[in-house]
């Protein structure tokens, strides 16, 4: 076995974090602690490790519907989940939705994108995300 906790997958214990934070999370609903741009954040995060973008998505939404402040990195962790599944529909929304929240994308941000529409067979739009990228003077990685 190559793994380091004895359960067969390389992974297994990254794979499940996504569902620990967010039972502490909605713990959190019930009791007197307010969620956070932080706590929401970690989330996302562990989602996107996770490989749930769809719940990472509900997060994102939640966060605005709570009035929470999501900022770079939340919509960056949303990113790269929908990359890691070539959800490029998704991420193409995300930074559309950043650029109207006035949240500037950062290159991580839209090289996830790119990623996304690569995954997903889209080069047209990804082209586009390249091209958003170079007006914003965001610099590309090399």
């Amino acid at each position: 076995e190559d793994d380091e906790d004895g359960s067969g997958s390389s992974s297994s214990s990254s794979g499940n974090e996504w569902q620990k934070a967010l039972q502490v999370f909605d713990g959190m609903a019930g009791s007197k602690l307010e969620s956070n741009t932080i706590s929401v954040n970690a989330v996302i995060s562990a989602c996107q490790k996770g490989g749930q973008w769809k719940t990472a998505l509900r997060m994102l939404n939640e966060m605005a519907q709570s009035r929470v402040e999501s900022n770079t990195v939340s919509f960056s962790a949303m990113v790269s989940a929908c990359e890691e599944d070539g959800a490029w529909e998704a991420a193409v929304q995300i930074v559309q939705d950043m650029v109207r929240s006035k949240v500037d994308p950062s290159t991580i941000t839209l090289s996830a994108a790119i990623g996304a529409c690569e995954r997903g067979n889209n080069w047209e739009q990804g082209l586009s995300l390249f091209s958003m990228m170079e007006q914003m003077s965001v610099e590309a990685d090399a």
